[in-house]
């Protein structure tokens, strides 16, 4: 091949090069696959999505005092030191509420507020169980008509020969109505009533024993059921679930719970 031929296609190949943009240089303005451009691309691209997941506000009230938002939003030492104060204050300031309720509760509430637990009555329930037990025996005694118990139990259960004796003195020192399940076909040695029907549990989904369920049949109405243990539960703890259902339902009301309450009363 003569050398005018040589250059002549040397020619021909550039133009064509030039004309279709395949030369670097022109690459990246008509066809856009500059490698060098491409890789740039890339990392503003990554470079983005990292800004973006770093991008997090904390979720903050916008009504909230202006060093917790400040702290929350960003949590320097120095606004920490603002948080600490203001966080200071705050906590004075929740003794000094404490400080006047429970001063006027002392003094008003028997009268205002006759409700179990807040604050003194607590205290001489914890104190006191006899005293706990006699206003449970009271209240037990005035709806004893409308709740039962139902007990469920296995006579393998270890747990069960546990809880038994306790389920036994709402039954013999309370006059509750209790009934006994076995789901297991065994009986335990109690004087509370023993019936064997494993599927009544299946029906009230209990999926382990020892179980307890309260029972309100209230007259004209369908019974309902409360599960209110699973698993060995201590008697007090059954006590009060028993009076939670019972407040519920509408039999008692919450200030016949509060021992402070009846002080003087000669019903109480």
């Amino acid at each position: 091949m003569g050398k005018y031929t040589v250059v002549f296609l040397s020619f021909l190949i550039l133009g064509f090069g030039a004309e279709r943009g395949l030369f670097f240089k022109d690459v990246k303005a008509e066809r856009g696959i500059f490698f060098g451009e491409i890789k740039k691309e890339k990392k503003k691209e990554e470079k983005e999505r990292k800004e973006e997941k770093e991008k997090f506000e904390f979720p903050v009230n916008p009504n909230a005092p202006e060093p917790v938002k400040e702290f929350l939003l960003n949590p320097t030492e120095e606004n920490a030191k603002e948080f600490l104060k203001w966080q200071a204050k705050y906590f004075a300031h929740l003794n000094k509420i404490g400080t006047v309720l429970r001063q006027a509760y002392l003094k008003y509430g028997p009268q205002i507020y006759p409700i179990m637990g807040y604050p003194e009555s607590v205290l001489i329930a914890t104190n006191y169980p006899e005293l706990r037990s006699e206003r449970f025996r009271k209240v037990i005694e005035k709806v004893k008509d409308k709740v039962g118990i139902i007990y469920f139990f296995s006579s393998k259960c270890r747990f069960c020969k546990l809880q038994t004796p306790l389920i036994e003195k709402l039954y013999r020192d309370y006059g509750l109505e209790v009934r006994a399940v076995s789901i297991d076909g065994g009986l335990l040695e109690t004087d509370i009533p023993q019936v064997v029907n494993p599927g009544l549990a299946i029906e009230f989904g209990i999926r382990g024993v020892p179980a307890t369920v309260v029972v309100i049949a209230n007259e004209g109405e369908e019974p309902k059921f409360y599960p209110i243990a699973i698993g060995f539960t201590p008697l007090d703890q059954i006590q009060a679930q028993i009076l939670r259902v019972l407040i519920l339902e509408g039999l008692i009301k919450p200030e016949e719970l509060n021992l402070n309450y009846f002080v003087g009363d000669k019903n109480g």
